[in-house]
């Protein structure tokens, strides 16, 4: 559901998820790191309540491998195809090489990649190579924010940060003259920073760094990022879906429904639910928290005619609760999980059922057999050239406002029109 638009888009299906918050460097500009964010509850939520597959670069899963159980879910994920590694390069090999190169002036913060790596790692080989090469791309957007065009990524800055970032505005492009090999991180300008004492715009810029990489990742891949990642509200504004993919409204969801010890899950269980991710079963409860989520934000957009659905998490979060308020949950039987998620889909849908009795949710029922309907029709349409896609995509997004998701396959980049 994109925030920019002027009234909720209901029903929205969400691209890919890339997995934002496991960027080091993103985390760097909050003065956070990977230990104080909740990952594996986080993936727990997304693999769960979304349907999705997960993206993340290459860099992410090695820069978060201390992370305990985390390889062991990342592998399971990626076994089962849930999960897609974007790099640059074609195996582990060659990214550890270049990685050791790009961060040799800097191996106290990166020592994953100088000391023993784990036989996980060096097992993990991309699924999708990205073409194009960052580092240059971000120098390139970089020199134009230096020079004062504008940028969709620089442009989501706070107030403060942009104030906080003219004083090292000039020095950029100097400094990128200067960085022959070096990664284009925060680590390149903190001796610039230092040394003009301009210490205050040091997160700004950690800040500008990660929005500019994150725009770029996101429309290269064609995926979206989760909201309501403890710690990470500063970036929510860059998602286009939300709520569907808010960690904080569906772990609140999963704790009404009895499910509150997601926080806490074993490694076991949440290979559990990568096993029945694509089954009916799945489908059928995330179908369920689905059209609640969406119910919920189309309540709260006819009482406040606001398309700023984020500045009304909380109370988003109060019409959920008052709706599962009506589901009779069971707490959760450990022996046979796909059992009691399918109990929870069926009730889910019974409390869906209810809230399309009230009044202000009439309309919207019919909106959701129509898109039920719609769902059922397969179109396959064949294009020669990037042109021709996107011409296509654009004239389905304008007639019919379906959103346009990318994915892939070995050789072909498919676009999913809803």
């Amino acid at each position: 559901m994109s925030l920019r638009s002027k009234q909720p888009a209901i029903f929205v299906t969400p691209p890919p998820i890339y997995l934002h918050f496991l960027n080091r460097e993103l985390l760097r500009g909050l003065a956070l790191s990977v230990e104080d964010v909740p990952v594996m509850a986080t993936l727990a939520a997304l693999l769960t309540c979304a349907s999705e597959r997960l993206f993340s670069s290459l860099a992410f899963i090695w820069e978060a491998s201390f992370v305990p159980q985390f390889l062991q879910i990342v592998g399971a994920a990626h076994r089962a195809g849930e999960l897609t590694v974007v790099s640059s390069l074609p195996t582990p090999e060659e990214y550890l090489y270049s990685a050791q190169k790009h961060y040799s002036y800097d191996q106290n913060r990166y020592p994953m990649y100088f000391q023993h790596v784990p036989s996980q790692l060096i097992d993990l080989h991309p699924d999708l190579i990205k073409r194009d090469d960052t580092s240059l791309i971000l120098s390139h957007q970089l020199r134009m924010w230096a020079e004062g065009m504008q940028h969709d990524a620089s442009t989501a800055l706070s107030p403060a940060d942009m104030k906080s970032l003219a004083s090292i505005r000039g020095r950029i492009g100097s400094i990128l003259d200067t960085r022959e090999q070096k990664a284009i991180t925060l680590s390149l300008f903190e001796a610039e920073l230092k040394r003009l004492s301009l210490g205050n715009a040091r997160l700004p810029l950690a800040r500008l760094l990660s929005l500019l990489h994150l725009r770029h990742y996101l429309d290269s891949i064609g995926a979206d990022i989760a909201t309501g990642v403890f710690g990470l509200a500063y970036f929510d504004y860059a998602a286009e879906t939300f709520p569907i993919l808010d960690v904080s409204l569906l772990l609140s969801m999963l704790e009404s429904m009895n499910i509150s010890a997601v926080k806490s899950w074993r490694p076991e269980d949440i290979e559990a639910i990568i096993a029945l991710r694509g089954s009916e079963t799945h489908k059928r409860f995330v179908g369920g928290l689905r059209f609640l989520l969406n119910a919920s934000v189309y309540k709260v957009w006819r009482e406040t005619n606001s398309a700023d659905h984020l500045a009304r998490r909380d109370l988003i979060a109060q019409k959920l609760n008052s709706m599962l308020a009506r589901g009779r949950w069971e707490p959760t039987v450990r022996t046979s999980l796909a059992l009691h998620l399918d109990r929870l889909g069926g009730e889910l849908e019974k409390v869906g059922l209810i809230a399309t009795s009230e009044k202000d949710l009439i309309e919207i029922s019919g909106m959701y057999r129509d898109n039920t309907v719609l769902r059922r029709k397969r179109v396959l349409i064949l294009t020669a050239t990037t042109l021709e896609a996107r011409t296509v995509s654009e004239l389905i997004r304008l007639h019919f406002g379906n959103t346009i998701t990318k994915t892939y396959s070995t050789d072909h980049t498919i676009y999913l029109c809803g």
